[in-house]
């Protein structure tokens, strides 16, 4: 009697440890398996949540783009092209310079990107193009002008400019011979690029916004 009862419970013990290694089998094989769906959604999720053009542009916000290497100008290129369309085939290309918040004159805050078409040959003048935008990435205007009539566009900034006490768009510039450093300054006025004066040499002048052949800023309509 006493065999027997061993019996029947070596043989319990025995069930009960199958059952328990059943169970660790079944919980491991369950974690096991939550951790590769984890990971799937991980990898799916990186190759699915790609940025928006919009997004690629603030990701370069107060660079000199004019200086990047291959793979973000490409980057930055294609975002433009995807937000203000991409340039005729037969037109010399404009460059990305200068992506920037800026304050307009109402003390609301936009986005300013300034593209460049470099100068190419004499007599002839560098294009400058300025896109503004909302906070929200939406296009607001653009506008095309003459960056100086031969002259090389050698830098672009926005900066706090204490004469005009308001964010100013300064394109600089170095005439073709000679040297004879230049400065346009523009303020958004709501959301319109408006030249505000001009300076070579250190000092104002006045000859660009006159002559036809040599004039600087958007034309207003």
């Amino acid at each position: 009697m006493n065999s027997r009862r061993r019996v029947n419970s070596a043989v319990r013990a025995l069930i009960f440890k199958m059952q328990v290694a059943k169970r660790i089998l079944l919980y491991a094989a369950v974690a096991v398996l939550t951790f590769l769906l984890g990971v799937s959604v991980v990898k799916f999720g990186r190759r699915t949540s790609q940025p928006t053009p919009w997004q690629v542009l603030l990701s370069f916000q107060n660079q000199d783009l004019n200086k990047l290497p291959d793979k973000p100008s490409h980057a930055i290129q294609s975002a433009i092209d995807r937000i203000i369309g991409s340039q005729p085939s037969n037109e010399f290309p404009f460059s990305p310079r200068l992506f920037q918040a800026m304050t307009n004159t109402d003390g609301r805050t936009r986005y300013v990107l300034v593209r460049e078409q470099p100068l190419v040959s004499i007599p002839g003048e560098p294009r400058v193009r300025v896109h503004v935008f909302d906070l929200g990435g939406n296009l607001l205007t653009s506008d095309e002008f003459s960056g100086g009539w031969r002259t090389y566009v050698t830098g672009v900034s926005v900066v706090k400019n204490d004469l005009l006490h308001q964010d100013a768009l300064v394109v600089d510039g170095e005439y073709w011979i000679g040297g004879h450093a230049s400065h346009q300054f523009y303020v958004l006025v709501s959301d319109r690029i408006v030249p505000a004066y001009f300076e070579r040499d250190g000092a104002l002048k006045r000859d660009e916004y006159l002559l036809a052949n040599a004039s600087i800023a958007p034309s207003i309509h």
